[in-house]
């Protein structure tokens, strides 16, 4: 049902154009880059060393979830390399979406 109304959405050129629009105006605002990695810090500070403590309850690096040769965890040895990793992704996908919005 969502891949139909998916298509159906897709093919409408008024509402590609308005996506695109739409898109672009958030980027502006707040789903810029600076404003959500912002977001990511203001969520860390909150955390506070609550998040360090986690990673010596459960230390990621010795926990292996593989499944068809993938470990799927992403394993990472500290928080601050997971918090790394995260804006790494998020930065990555908002170019991918930048890129790609357009072609929808």
């Amino acid at each position: 049902y969502r891949v139909a109304m998916v298509t159906a959405f897709a093919s409408v050129p008024e509402f590609r154009e308005r996506l695109v629009e739409r898109w672009a105006e958030l980027r502006d605002g707040p789903l810029s880059e600076a404003n959500l990695l912002q977001r990511v810090e203001t969520y860390r500070a909150i955390l506070g060393d609550e998040a360090y403590a986690n990673f010596e309850v459960w230390p990621m690096d010795e926990i292996n979830f593989t499944w068809d040769n993938t470990n799927w965890l992403c394993p990472v040895e500290t928080y601050d390399e997971e918090m790394l990793r995260l804006q790494d992704w998020l930065t990555s996908r908002l170019a991918w979406m930048d890129t790609n919005v357009a072609s929808f």
